[in-house]
C-alpha cells in the first residue's frame, strides 16, 4: 500500500492543514475504514474489473482480503499494472461512459498519483451517474478538498449526512473539512464520531495530538502577526 504522506502531500495547497491530511488520511481512506464501510447497507457493489485503492475499492464495498490490491508501486511491475488498468478503464468507459464503478476507480487512480483536478473529474462523472449514492458524493467531496475547495467539500459532506448520518467516511471527511477551516473542535467531533462507527479504525490519540498542535501553530501565528 502506498505510505499515507506519498497518497496526500503532493500538490495540497491548504497550508497548515495539508500537514494533517498527510498525517492519517491516505491510511484510513485506503485501508483501515473499508472494513466498516463493506459492511454497510447500500454500499455500492464489489468491482469486477479494478481492484480496491483509494477510491473506488476502498470506499466503495470490497470485501476486506482485497485490501491494497489497488494501489502499486511506482515503478517497474506496478507501474506497468496501474498502465494497463488504466487503459482497460478508458475502454470501458467508451463503452459504457455511465459506469459508476469505473469511474471511481480513475478516480482513484487519479488521487494515487495526486491528480486532484482529473479526480475530480471523473468524480463529478460518478455523482452525476449516481446522485442519489452518498458513497459516490463522499468521494466527490473528499476530492474537493484535496483540489483546496473546502467549502464546496463541506456543503456536499453535509447534505451526505442529512442522507445518510450512519457514513463513516464521510463523518471522516468531514473531520478534515473543519480542520482546513480552522474549526478544530468540530473537526475532532467530527473525527469522533467516524470512530465511533468504525471502532479501532486510526488511532484517535495521535490524531488529537496533531489537531492541537495545528491549533497552536495557527494561534502562535496570530499572536506573532502585527496589530
Amino acid at each position: 500500500m502506498t505510505a499515507p504522506d506519498n497518497l496526500l502531500r503532493k500538490q495540497i495547497s491548504f497550508g497548515v492543514a495539508g500537514i494533517i491530511f498527510g498525517f492519517l488520511l491516505g491510511f484510513v481512506v485506503s485501508h483501515e475504514m473499508q472494513g466498516g464501510r463493506a459492511a454497510r447497507a447500500g454500499a455500492a457493489p464489489p468491482q469486477a474489473q479494478a481492484g480496491p485503492g483509494m477510491g473506488g475499492g476502498a470506499r466503495g464495498g470490497d470485501a476486506a482480503p482485497n485490501a491494497g490490491q489497488g494501489q502499486m508501486p511506482p515503478g517497474g511491475a506496478g507501474m506497468e499494472q496501474v498502465t494497463q488498468e488504466l487503459n482497460a478503464l478508458r475502454t470501458l468507459l467508451k463503452d459504457d461512459p455511465k459506469n459508476v464503478q469505473a469511474l471511481l476507480r480513475l478516480g482513484s487512480l487519479y488521487m494515487d498519483a495526486a491528480m486532484y483536478d482529473k479526480a475530480l473529474e471523473q468524480l463529478r462523472l460518478a455523482v452525476s451517474a449516481a446522485p442519489d449514492d452518498v458513497h459516490v458524493r463522499t468521494e466527490m467531496a473528499t476530492a474537493l478538498l484535496m483540489t483546496g475547495e473546502t467549502d464546496a467539500a463541506l456543503t456536499e459532506l453535509e447534505a451526505c449526512l442529512r442522507t445518510d448520518p450512519g457514513h463513516s467516511k464521510t463523518w471522516y471527511s468531514l473531520g478534515f473539512a473543519y480542520v482546513q477551516k480552522g474549526e478544530y473542535d468540530k473537526g475532532e467531533k467530527a473525527f469522533g464520531k467516524a470512530l465511533e462507527l468504525t471502532p479501532g479504525a486510526f488511532d484517535m490519540e495521535a490524531l488529537r495530538a496533531e489537531i492541537q498542535r495545528l491549533k497552536s501553530q495557527r494561534e502562535g501565528r496570530g499572536a506573532g502577526a502585527p496589530s
